[in-house]
């Protein structure tokens, strides 16, 4: 009896082992994947938004009546700058409201 019990233990404590090793494993994956994206950005990089970036609740309604950013928007910037060496790359952000309250 009392040797299944120990069986179940080393059994329960392999498990939450294991468990632990694939968590570190992906934590450490997510970071370098985070830091490669950082790093693509470059110090010649320009990052234009609609709003005003950072954490704020403040949001003004001039702010928040501004058109969309649009392909055209992003050529003209191309084109308005000559010193940018490559291209103007647009990155579209999914509407946080259309995917929150997506139905299936």
């Amino acid at each position: 009896m009392r040797a299944s019990i120990a069986a179940a233990y080393l059994n329960v404590l392999g498990v939450i082992i294991g468990t632990a090793v694939i968590a570190v494993g992906s934590i450490i994956t997510a970071g370098f994947l985070i830091s490669n994206i950082f790093r693509s950005f470059g110090p010649s990089t320009l990052i234009v938004f609609k709003f005003q970036i950072g954490f704020r609740f403040d949001v003004s309604r001039e702010e928040f009546m501004r058109k969309p950013l649009t392909l055209e928007n992003a050529t003209r910037i191309g084109e308005a700058l000559p010193l940018v060496k490559f291209d103007v790359s647009p990155y579209l952000f999914p509407d946080w409201n259309k995917i929150h309250n997506g139905k299936y």
